[in-house]
């Protein structure tokens, strides 16, 4: 790979995770990938605060996607709308060459509905806002992985909620 692509594709993850560690400590107003999904309808996985104590503060190692030229990781993703941040950590992330290509949202049951979708597809978004490219996007069950195709409807459709969210929350 070229240095030049080296230091753009390494200055694009720098970014992206420093967008990240900005929006968990910022006082604009803030929403996670998660609670979004779960607002639109909701899942049936080991639980929302479950989720947030794991990706809290682990995510891959990301000199894994420098070292090697096919890596899969946790990553960590956020982007500043109009009415606040939107931030979370994808549960798996495929990087080629520093470029990322596919989102897989990992779930530890079999049903796939409007919940999951949404949750990957906000994922989605966010890789396309983070690094300017259109990632496939998947939900895996323990049997099966399925392609969530019209994942740029479902993103915007689930980003027409946030505000409403933030300002419910803001009100509790």
């Amino acid at each position: 790979m070229p240095e030049e692509a080296l230091v753009y594709g390494y200055r694009l993850l720098r970014t992206a995770i420093n967008r990240f560690e900005k929006a968990k400590v910022s006082r604009d107003p803030k929403i996670s990938v998660t609670e979004i999904s779960l607002r639109l309808a909701r899942g049936k996985g080991k639980g929302y605060e479950e989720g947030l104590r794991v990706h809290s503060s682990i995510f891959g190692d990301v000199d894994w996607i420098l070292e090697y030229r096919d890596v899969c990781i946790p990553f960590p993703l956020a982007w500043l709308f109009r009415f606040g941040w939107v931030h979370g950590v994808a549960d798996t992330i495929c990087f080629r060459s520093l470029v990322p290509y596919k989102i897989v949202e990992v779930k530890s049951y079999d049903e796939v509905k409007l919940s999951e979708a949404t949750q990957a597809s906000v994922y989605g978004l966010l890789v396309f806002l983070n690094f300017g490219v259109k990632p496939v996007v998947y939900v895996e069950t323990p049997h099966r992985l399925v392609l969530v195709s019209d994942w740029e409807e479902k993103a915007l459709d689930a980003l027409l909620y946030a505000p409403k969210i933030i300002r419910r929350e803001k009100n509790t």
